[in-house]
């Protein structure tokens, strides 16, 4: 261990208010500073690899910006009440761009997400456009996710050599909230590598949650989701989306969900039997579906 120089937060509560800085590892060597406990400051900050504030996000913030870190270490910068967005390189040298035209209406993303191989690529809530951009800001394509797409939640996640796998809600026909959850793969240029597979059925918008995990092949993906009380699982890989499987009995609020470097996924949950509550853990395979959980002992808290 070594201790390096001494960071300045920005964050500020008054006295007697409990502050404890909670930490969170970013692309590109960023790294999040949210505060918790008692009268904690809202907002986070974002610092870079050598601790100069790179971002805040509180009651001083003007507009709605938003950070989005890059794995050059360079970070694009987007704000819903601009018509542009900007690529900042470590260096802050700030390039703009256009926002792109949706609809013939030129419109900022919901939202951004960054790519393996130092790209990027916008969504947007309701529509089924995506525009992929290299890691200069440069337009590389628009794309089409190959259903339609709900103003709810969307997840994503990128995948080795720039590929990215999408999930989203998608509305039926009649326009009622019985929608379905449908899961798609692309490459690093936004063409689709999968057909748009629904792999869940009347998915309550408000209760359904989702969370796209890379399996650390180029073209391979594992959408997680919970419903009705269960996680289930669906594995996408190479031109095939696999057929929804139930995993374990909770919601992905009370899990942690990471992606292992063997290709396999961790789940770990608490779970209460016969008046003890327990900490559990489960090892998946994605490709096979196939799992192993051991009860590892009473535990409260948070996972």
């Amino acid at each position: 261990d070594q201790i390096g120089s001494n960071i300045s937060l920005y964050g500020y509560a008054p006295p007697g208010a409990t502050m404890d800085p909670q930490v969170t590892a970013m692309p590109g060597s960023f790294w999040q500073v949210s505060f918790a406990g008692q009268g904690a400051p809202q907002g986070f900050d974002v610092y870079d690899s050598a601790g100069k504030s790179a971002f805040f996000d509180n009651q001083y913030t003007q507009g709605h910006p938003t950070f989005t870190p890059l794995s050059t270490g360079d970070h694009v910068m987007t704000d819903p009440t601009q018509t542009q967005f900007a690529v900042v390189t470590s260096g802050n040298i700030w390039t703009w761009y256009s926002d792109p035209t949706v609809n013939g209406q030129v419109t900022a993303p919901s939202e951004v997400h960054a790519l393996t191989n130092g790209g990027f690529y916008f969504t947007y809530a309701g529509q089924t456009q995506l525009d992929v951009f290299d890691s200069t800001g440069a337009h590389d394509m628009q794309g089409q996710l190959g259903a339609p797409v709900s103003s709810f939640a969307m997840a994503s996640t990128p995948l080795p050599d720039g590929q990215f796998g999408v999930a989203w809600l998608s509305p039926p026909a009649d326009g009622s909230f019985n929608m379905q959850l449908t899961f798609q793969l692309f490459d690093s240029n936004g063409a689709a590598l999968t057909q748009a597979t629904s792999v869940a059925t009347d998915a309550d918008p408000w209760h359904t949650q989702m969370k796209v995990l890379s399996s650390d092949t180029p073209d391979a993906a594992l959408l997680l989701w919970s419903k009705g009380g269960a996680i289930s699982g669906a594995y996408a890989e190479g031109s095939t989306v696999g057929p929804a499987q139930v995993l374990i009995v909770g919601d992905l609020d009370h899990t942690t969900q990471t992606s292992l470097t063997n290709g396999d996924v961790l789940l770990t949950w608490l779970q209460k039997d016969n008046g003890v509550q327990d900490l559990w853990a489960e090892v998946l395979n994605p490709s096979t579906m196939q799992a192993q959980q051991q009860q590892l002992g009473p535990a409260d808290g948070n996972v």
